[in-house]
């Protein structure tokens, strides 16, 4: 791991304001750092483990899997989980999702993203969660990783969960004694010079490629509109979330000005609500304590931090690679536009009931919609990626991707130069608009008032040296969960990828020990189509969601095989 591009140097010029001297950070690679070790082009994402030590095998479903063993085989809890229930994670499936990453992946792949939530849910009230139990829990994970990675020249990307901290969604500002915990939790996978930014709210951002390629690690707490230890992001302010958003536009502006790439990653997903912004901060601030009760069970961002965050991804569209999130436990990805951003669309925030139904309803209206336009702007968009969860709500999943590696070798820091141009220059020197009026406020000149950046030949844009270019993902089919005692195998669910690219004898995406049998040797010569090869993705840039998202739009049948790997219905 190296350290981030983002250094001291930095804070000593930026912002006047007190927290800010501490929210950029500037560090060059020294000679040996820079000397890149071989890239493999795969990297791991995993999240929403969720490990519960009080889980007990045989226990009943209905006691959170804590207790009262029941007469009926099929109520009990099976060693390695209860898949599709509301039980958490026992430490044994842990182990062995852990233990296959391993001995299959871990030196295989270049870093791995791994995205939150790893203590139980305070499910059980005879059971309540502490401070010390999340607090030992993280680190214990953070042991496990670091064992099995560190050694190996892997770089773990840790971001924080809302069930990392106690009580859940709630986080004030630090330093504190809670991000000072996650220092020390997650001290091997923390640049040196990031540790003031971080100790201020266990964010980051780290080199994963020196001079070429970052992660940049957010807390997505301080945009939650559940926290309520946070004003939701106020202009001019120093609101946690106001201040980690002017820190990622530092960091976005100055690995731009390096010509480098660089990739988002959270735990909870950028998306908000359309009827909130002005009932919900008069409830707060009425300080009422069954109002907080009802604030709290919202779960999208604060207006303006989405807003903000919006902002910044469509500015720095030829910079950033992709976005990737947790949290939701469902494997989907969800696509916004400067529609979007300026005016709200209706909300992902899903009940508990028929959680199925609600989100595959909303994907699909918005997919719908999108087929309907007869011209895409692709300045105009950006996509969040969100992966399925080690936890077994569904059936456990980790989530392989492969990223282009061509050229990787060359000294030119980058395929393409960011040239310095506004897609909105010619609207910036138009005519003034005056945006303190209110017809005007939804305007694109007076919502976007700094120039953005977009280039078609960028990684986010075209296939070409850092893009993302597809996916395979494992995982624990129901047959594996018959035999209770058994440690369930991971096998593979699908790919992205279409047959001609697992057919390509230049490319190993996948070691063939790991390929059903249809698609290995020369079985997968012969195929037309393939239950593992659904959708047939060229790569994972902005065009080909955006065109997969449509066509699903219009083929029905396609969207029902993607609905079936949301919620694995296999």
């Amino acid at each position: 791991m190296v350290y981030s591009s983002i250094s001291l140097v930095a804070s000593l010029v930026l912002l006047s304001r007190s927290v800010s001297a501490s929210q950029a950070y500037l560090h060059s690679p020294s000679p040996a750092e820079a000397q890149a070790k071989p890239l493999h082009g795969r990297f791991i994402h995993i999240t929403d483990m969720h490990p519960d030590k009080y889980y007990l095998p045989g226990a009943s479903i209905s006691s959170s899997c804590h207790s009262k063993k029941p007469r009926k085989e099929s109520e009990r809890a099976g060693k390695y989980g209860a898949p599709g229930t509301d039980c958490d994670s026992p430490i044994s499936l842990i182990n062995s999702t852990l233990e296959w990453v391993e001995k299959e992946w871990a030196d295989q792949i270049d870093f791995v993203i791994w995205t939150g939530d790893n203590a139980r849910h305070d499910t059980d009230s005879s059971i309540p969660r502490t401070p010390t139990e999340i607090r030992d829990m993280n680190r214990e994970m953070a042991r496990k990783m670091d064992r099995i990675f560190t050694p190996r020249g892997v770089t773990v990307v840790p971001s924080i969960g809302n069930n990392d901290i106690w009580p859940h969604n709630i986080m004030y500002e630090g330093p504190s004694a809670v991000t000072n915990d996650f220092l020390e939790s997650w001290r091997s996978f923390v640049p040196f010079p990031a540790y003031q930014v971080f100790q201020r709210g266990v964010y980051f951002s780290v080199e994963l490629v020196p001079n070429r390629l970052a992660a940049i690690s957010l807390n997505t707490l301080y945009w939650f509109d559940s926290n309520q230890a946070v004003d939701g992001c106020p202009k001019k302010s120093n609101d946690p979330g106001t201040l980690e958003l002017d820190w990622l536009e530092i960091q976005l502006k100055l690995y731009r000005s390096r010509k480098m790439q660089a990739s988002l990653y959270d735990h909870h997903v950028a998306i908000r609500i359309n009827t909130y912004s002005r009932w919900v901060q008069a409830w707060r601030r009425l300080q009422l304590a069954w109002l907080r009760v009802v604030v709290s069970l919202l779960g999208d961002y604060f207006p303006r931090c989405f807003a903000r965050y919006g902002e910044l991804a469509l500015r720095y569209q030829d910079t950033i690679l992709g976005h990737l999130f947790g949290h939701k436990n469902v494997d989907h990805f969800v696509i916004h536009s400067i529609d979007n951003i300026i005016a709200p669309k209706p909300s992902m925030r899903i009940t508990s009931r028929n959680k199925e139904a609600q989100i595959g309803d909303k994907l699909y209206a918005d997919f719908k919609a999108l087929s309907k336009k007869k011209k895409v702007d692709y300045d105009d968009y950006f996509v969040l990626n969100i992966g399925p969860s080690v936890l077994p709500e569904y059936t456990p999943s980790v989530r392989v991707y492969t990223y282009n590696i061509t050229g990787a070798d060359s000294a030119e820091p980058s395929l393409i130069a960011n040239v310095d141009w506004s897609l909105d220059s010619e609207e910036l020197n138009a005519s003034k608009v005056d945006c303190t009026r209110k017809e005007n406020k939804n305007k694109k000149r007076c919502v976007f008032n700094k120039p953005r950046h977009a280039n078609k030949r960028s990684p986010s844009r075209r296939n070409t040296l850092w893009s993302p270019t597809g996916y395979a993902q494992f995982f624990i089919p129901e047959s594996s969960w018959a035999n209770k005692t058994h440690v369930p195998q991971y096998e593979l669910e699908y790919v992205t990828y279409s047959l001609a690219t697992l057919r390509d004898a230049n490319v190993t995406i996948i070691p063939e020990h790991l390929l059903p049998p249809e698609l290995r040797g020369g079985s997968i010569e012969t195929l037309t189509k393939s239950r593992y090869a659904p959708f047939g993705l060229h790569d994972l840039t902005i065009p080909s969601w955006i065109k997969f998202a449509q066509k699903m739009g219009q083929k029905k049948k396609l969207w029902k095989r993607f609905r079936e790997a949301m919620f694995l219905e296999t």
